[in-house]
């Protein structure tokens, strides 16, 4: 098969890797927001119930309530910019566009040349309605799986991991230093 867009395939599996790591991130961030929150409620009832043996509330109260008002603050910064980053508006944009895309693959099988030029045509119509582009990671994991059958040896595998610790840094990585960053700071303060 001749695609009339080299590497319409892989533009596809792109799509749909950026489609899968925005919906990661939407699990990421709304997971830290919810366990922040969390976090925050149980350091704030935490003076009313005296059950922990070393007895850090006299010594350290201060610190509790900082840590409280300044996890406070980052919750809401956080909560807000991830609110405007609209992980799941992108997810479908992203899904809609991959959809679409196998809908001019599968036009090409059948491909007559009479119907190339319309077809080309409604391929950039659907290129301007979907401005929102894949990252750098989407192309490299789809290219990768794409080419993946071509060529197994372990070069391949090496690379295949190092794009997969390269996804969890790129997508999730973040939110675990949100996440348990407070939660060390509040220790050290309390406990050391």
């Amino acid at each position: 098969m001749v695609y009339f867009i080299e590497g319409e395939p892989i533009t596809r599996s792109a799509r749909l890797e950026a489609s899968r790591r925005q919906r990661d991130k939407h699990c990421f961030s709304s997971l830290t927001q919810l366990l922040l929150s969390c976090f925050i409620f149980a350091l704030s009832i935490l003076p009313c119930f005296n059950f922990l043996e070393y007895q850090p509330l006299e010594k350290h109260g201060d610190h509790i309530q900082f840590v409280t008002i300044v996890v406070s603050a980052f919750i809401l910064i956080f909560s807000t910019w991830e609110t405007h980053q609209d992980y799941k508006f992108k997810e479908d944009k992203f899904h809609s566009f991959a959809l679409s895309l196998g809908k001019f693959l599968n036009q090409l099988e059948d491909l007559e040349e009479v119907n190339l030029p319309k077809i080309r045509e409604e391929y950039q119509q659907e290129l301007e309605r979907f401005s929102l582009n894949h990252e750098d990671i989407d192309y490299k994991i789809a290219k990768h799986n794409h080419d993946y059958w071509d060529k197994k040896d372990w070069s391949s595998w090496i690379y295949k991991i190092y794009l997969g610790i390269r996804r969890i840094l790129f997508t999730s990585f973040p939110y675990l230093i949100f996440l348990f960053g407070p939660l060390f700071i509040t220790y050290w303060l309390i406990f050391h």
